[in-house]
Protein backbone atom coordinates (compact mmCIF):
# COMPACT_ATOMS: atom_id res chain seq x y z
CA UNK A 1 0.00 0.00 0.00
CA UNK A 2 1.35 3.45 -0.84
CA UNK A 3 2.75 5.71 1.87
CA UNK A 4 0.31 8.41 2.99
CA UNK A 5 1.00 11.97 1.84
CA UNK A 6 2.70 14.28 4.32
CA UNK A 7 0.26 16.10 6.59
CA UNK A 8 -0.78 19.60 5.61
CA UNK A 9 0.26 22.55 7.76
CA UNK A 10 2.82 22.63 10.54
CA UNK A 11 3.81 19.34 12.13
CA UNK A 12 3.37 19.60 15.84
CA UNK A 13 5.09 16.62 17.36
CA UNK A 14 5.42 16.02 21.10
CA UNK A 15 8.77 14.67 22.22
CA UNK A 16 8.73 10.91 21.48
CA UNK A 17 9.36 10.02 25.14
CA UNK A 18 6.12 11.73 26.10
CA UNK A 19 4.03 9.46 23.89
CA UNK A 20 6.01 6.34 24.86
CA UNK A 21 5.30 6.98 28.55
CA UNK A 22 1.56 7.52 28.06
CA UNK A 23 -0.95 5.11 29.56
CA UNK A 24 -3.27 5.64 26.61
CA UNK A 25 -3.30 7.49 23.30
CA UNK A 26 -6.49 9.19 22.12
CA UNK A 27 -6.09 9.49 18.36
CA UNK A 28 -8.64 12.14 17.41
CA UNK A 29 -9.49 12.38 13.72
CA UNK A 30 -11.66 15.06 12.11
CA UNK A 31 -14.38 12.86 10.59
CA UNK A 32 -15.73 15.77 8.56
CA UNK A 33 -12.56 16.03 6.47
CA UNK A 34 -12.48 14.24 3.15
CA UNK A 35 -8.89 13.28 3.95
CA UNK A 36 -9.75 11.65 7.30
CA UNK A 37 -8.27 8.27 6.30
CA UNK A 38 -5.06 9.83 4.99
CA UNK A 39 -4.81 12.01 8.13
CA UNK A 40 -5.26 8.92 10.29
CA UNK A 41 -2.65 6.95 8.35
CA UNK A 42 -0.12 9.82 8.56
CA UNK A 43 -0.32 9.87 12.35
CA UNK A 44 -0.15 6.09 12.58
CA UNK A 45 2.89 6.12 10.28
CA UNK A 46 4.59 8.68 12.52
CA UNK A 47 3.89 6.52 15.57
CA UNK A 48 5.13 3.39 13.76
CA UNK A 49 8.30 4.85 12.27
CA UNK A 50 9.35 7.82 14.41
CA UNK A 51 8.01 7.27 17.92
CA UNK A 52 8.02 3.52 18.56
CA UNK A 53 10.79 1.17 17.54
CA UNK A 54 9.89 -2.25 16.11
CA UNK A 55 8.35 -4.44 18.80
CA UNK A 56 8.51 -1.76 21.52
CA UNK A 57 5.52 -1.89 23.87
CA UNK A 58 2.90 0.69 22.99
CA UNK A 59 0.07 2.14 25.01
CA UNK A 60 -3.41 1.27 23.83
CA UNK A 61 -4.77 3.61 21.15
CA UNK A 62 -8.39 4.70 21.00
CA UNK A 63 -9.43 5.99 17.58
CA UNK A 64 -11.85 8.88 18.09
CA UNK A 65 -13.74 10.20 15.08
CA UNK A 66 -14.90 13.69 16.01
CA UNK A 67 -17.39 16.03 14.30
CA UNK A 68 -19.83 13.26 13.47
CA UNK A 69 -22.59 15.84 13.85
CA UNK A 70 -21.44 17.27 10.49
CA UNK A 71 -21.56 14.07 8.42
CA UNK A 72 -23.60 11.00 7.65
CA UNK A 73 -21.98 8.02 9.36
CA UNK A 74 -22.46 5.96 6.21
CA UNK A 75 -19.81 8.21 4.60
CA UNK A 76 -17.12 6.83 6.92
CA UNK A 77 -15.17 3.71 5.99
CA UNK A 78 -14.99 2.28 9.52
CA UNK A 79 -12.73 -0.55 8.32
CA UNK A 80 -9.91 2.00 7.97
CA UNK A 81 -9.91 2.57 11.75
CA UNK A 82 -9.52 0.25 14.74
CA UNK A 83 -12.79 0.06 16.69
CA UNK A 84 -13.44 3.81 16.41
CA UNK A 85 -15.60 5.78 18.83
CA UNK A 86 -17.77 8.32 17.02
CA UNK A 87 -18.21 11.58 18.96
CA UNK A 88 -19.19 15.18 18.61
CA UNK A 89 -17.19 17.42 20.92
CA UNK A 90 -19.50 20.29 19.97
CA UNK A 91 -22.75 18.57 21.00
CA UNK A 92 -21.29 16.10 23.51
CA UNK A 93 -22.69 13.25 21.46
CA UNK A 94 -21.36 9.82 22.44
CA UNK A 95 -18.85 11.24 24.94
CA UNK A 96 -20.05 8.72 27.55
CA UNK A 97 -19.06 5.83 25.27
CA UNK A 98 -15.61 7.38 24.84
CA UNK A 99 -15.21 7.82 28.60
CA UNK A 100 -16.35 4.24 29.17
CA UNK A 101 -13.76 2.93 26.68
CA UNK A 102 -11.00 5.01 28.30
CA UNK A 103 -11.94 3.88 31.83
CA UNK A 104 -12.02 0.27 30.71
CA UNK A 105 -8.60 0.42 29.06
CA UNK A 106 -6.96 2.31 31.93
CA UNK A 107 -8.27 -0.07 34.58
CA UNK A 108 -7.28 -3.36 32.88
CA UNK A 109 -5.21 -5.44 35.27
CA UNK A 110 -5.57 -2.94 38.10
CA UNK A 111 -7.03 -3.12 41.58
CA UNK A 112 -9.17 -0.50 43.33
CA UNK A 113 -8.11 -0.51 46.96
CA UNK A 114 -8.17 1.56 50.10
CA UNK A 115 -4.80 1.64 51.85
CA UNK A 116 -3.16 3.02 54.94
CA UNK A 117 0.33 4.06 53.87
CA UNK A 118 2.94 4.97 56.53
CA UNK A 119 4.04 8.60 56.47
CA UNK A 120 7.57 7.49 55.61
CA UNK A 121 6.23 6.44 52.20
CA UNK A 122 4.93 9.92 51.25
CA UNK A 123 7.34 10.07 48.31
CA UNK A 124 6.04 6.71 47.03
CA UNK A 125 2.45 7.99 47.23
CA UNK A 126 3.46 11.18 45.42
CA UNK A 127 5.17 9.20 42.63
CA UNK A 128 2.18 6.88 42.25
CA UNK A 129 -0.22 9.82 42.09
CA UNK A 130 1.71 11.15 39.10
CA UNK A 131 0.83 8.05 37.05
CA UNK A 132 -2.09 6.29 38.75
CA UNK A 133 -5.40 7.25 40.30
CA UNK A 134 -4.58 7.99 43.94
CA UNK A 135 -6.81 10.06 46.17
CA UNK A 136 -5.87 11.01 49.72
CA UNK A 137 -8.86 10.44 52.02
CA UNK A 138 -7.43 11.24 55.44
CA UNK A 139 -4.34 11.65 57.56
CA UNK A 140 -4.51 9.23 60.48
CA UNK A 141 -2.29 8.27 63.39
CA UNK A 142 -1.07 5.28 61.34
CA UNK A 143 -0.40 7.08 58.09
CA UNK A 144 -2.13 8.40 54.99
CA UNK A 145 -5.43 6.80 54.04
CA UNK A 146 -5.70 6.65 50.24
CA UNK A 147 -8.03 5.18 47.68
CA UNK A 148 -6.17 4.08 44.60
CA UNK A 149 -6.36 2.08 41.40
CA UNK A 150 -3.01 0.33 41.17
CA UNK A 151 -1.28 -2.35 39.16
CA UNK A 152 -0.55 -5.61 40.97
CA UNK A 153 3.14 -4.67 40.98
CA UNK A 154 2.60 -1.22 42.56
CA UNK A 155 0.22 -2.68 45.14
CA UNK A 156 2.73 -5.41 46.07
CA UNK A 157 5.52 -2.82 46.48
CA UNK A 158 3.42 -0.64 48.81
CA UNK A 159 2.35 -3.64 50.87
CA UNK A 160 5.95 -4.90 51.12
CA UNK A 161 7.08 -1.47 52.36
CA UNK A 162 4.52 -1.45 55.17
CA UNK A 163 1.28 -0.25 53.62
CA UNK A 164 -1.82 -2.21 54.48
CA UNK A 165 -5.19 -2.66 52.85
CA UNK A 166 -8.01 -1.10 54.81
CA UNK A 167 -11.73 -1.29 54.11
CA UNK A 168 -12.49 -1.59 50.38
CA UNK A 169 -13.67 1.70 48.79
CA UNK A 170 -16.91 0.16 47.52
CA UNK A 171 -17.77 -1.23 50.96
CA UNK A 172 -17.23 2.04 52.81
CA UNK A 173 -20.20 4.13 53.73
CA UNK A 174 -20.32 7.89 53.43
CA UNK A 175 -17.98 9.79 55.71
CA UNK A 176 -19.56 12.04 58.31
Amino acid sequence: RPAPPPPRGPRLRPPPGTVREADLILHVVDAARDTRIEDYQAVMSTLDHEVFAGDEARPPIVDVLNKVDLIELEEVDVQAFHRPVFVSAKTGGNINELLSRVRSLLSEGKHSVSLIVPYGLMQDVYELARRERVQVRAYTGEGIEVEATLSSEDLAILLAKGGRISQAPSARGKRP
